[in-house]
């Protein structure tokens, strides 16, 4: 998998915790489909060890389980503020 020099598969932006690998996580936006990719450490040893997840979500899916009411608004907006450019 490419990745844009900093570990970042290409085409993908992230966010991380900028602790362990495990707090990384890079995403792709193409139309209403969110592509996301992980370190799943639960059934590893090490983080070295833990393979790399993909996953997609419709962004609809996501509205509907996170984006409905006014305190899941809220919750989201919230940790939105906190993101860095």
């Amino acid at each position: 998998m490419g990745d844009d020099g900093n570990g970042v598969p290409a085409g993908y932006s992230y966010i991380s915790a900028y602790g362990a690998a495990t707090s990384f996580i890079a995403y792709s936006v193409s139309g209403d489909v969110i592509t996301y990719k992980y370190i799943d450490d639960t059934n590893s040893k090490t983080e070295a060890e833990a393979p790399l997840v993909t996953q997609t979500i419709s962004l609809a899916r996501l509205e509907k389980d996170y984006y409905q009411t006014v305190s899941q608004k809220n919750v989201v907006r919230a940790y939105a503020a906190k993101l860095k450019a």
